[in-house]
């Protein structure tokens, strides 16, 4: 009983001692375990703003990125939208001038080719136009506006495109007459380019009275162009006693910088 008895008090002692061992070791451990997290504490604050601002920076990055992807997205978006409104506002314009025609019935006289103007060349009195060959332009077809206003002809045509001789090339005669009333006389002569878009009307007879304002149309004589197109007003009337005709001085009715379509004739005659 005595050895029992002992046995027990040994064992109620180790269980005391352990419990005491463990609760001081845990007391400790909590102490270690805050003596280091206070030493690491700036240590890991440290690494922690360091990969916040790295993840922050990651971050903003990846947005400029999308930023830049949007901002590419919408300029190509912008751009469909301006080649769309220019392609609306070119169909305008050229629904514009056909109806122009309409109005003045070029249509029932004429087969027309509507054509834009790609370059002009004042100095040669001549512009490019985008119908050409593969459009059936040949060389001396008739080239107008849609006010019936002459231009000139079809100087040269490639497969793509044509050159166009403006009646103010130097190398441009044709005949015309004064737009006159039925009960008035008919007064003709000779229109020749001057360059620069001028022309001049000469060998009208000395006893023919022409005024300043007069209009001044194409005529049948020659053949070089359809008769009863439009080609300008005269300007200044010049007179010699010595000379057996007169002669004036034409402002055409188009200015070449401003225009932008122009119509083809097909059957001129």
């Amino acid at each position: 009983m005595r050895r029992n008895s002992f046995s027990q008090r040994n064992t109620a002692l180790f269980i005391i001692i352990a419990i005491v061992f463990f609760a001081f070791l845990n007391f400790f451990q909590n102490q270690i375990k805050n003596s280091f997290y206070l030493i690491s504490s700036p240590i890991q604050k440290t690494f922690w703003n360091a990969g916040q601002k790295f993840y922050t920076s990651f971050e903003t990055i990846y947005e400029i990125k999308n930023l830049k992807i949007k901002n590419q997205e919408l300029k190509q978006e912008n751009n469909r939208l301006l080649s769309e409104i220019a392609s609306l506002n070119e169909l305008v314009k050229e629904n514009e001038t056909l109806r122009k025609a309409l109005d003045i019935e070029l249509e029932k006289e004429f087969k027309l080719i509507l054509a834009d103007i790609t370059s002009k060349d004042t100095s040669q009195d001549s512009i490019l136009i985008n119908k050409g060959l593969k459009d059936k332009i040949l060389n001396g077809m008739v080239v107008i506006t849609e006010e019936k206003v002459l231009l000139g002809k079809i100087s040269e045509a490639y497969k793509d495109f044509s050159r166009v001789a403006l009646i103010s090339n130097k190398e441009s005669t044709f005949s015309g007459e004064i737009l006159a009333t039925s009960s008035e006389e008919k007064i003709s002569g000779i229109i020749q380019g001057r360059e620069k878009s001028s022309l001049s009307f000469i060998r009208i007879p000395q006893d023919k009275k022409i005024f300043e304002q007069d209009i001044i149309i194409t005529c049948a004589l020659g053949g070089n162009f359809p008769s009863g197109l439009l080609v300008g007003k005269i300007k200044t009337v010049k007179k010699s006693d010595t000379e057996p005709f007169q002669q004036a001085e034409i402002l055409p009715f188009f200015n070449i910088k401003k225009i932008q379509k122009i119509f083809i004739i097909r059957n001129a005659y």
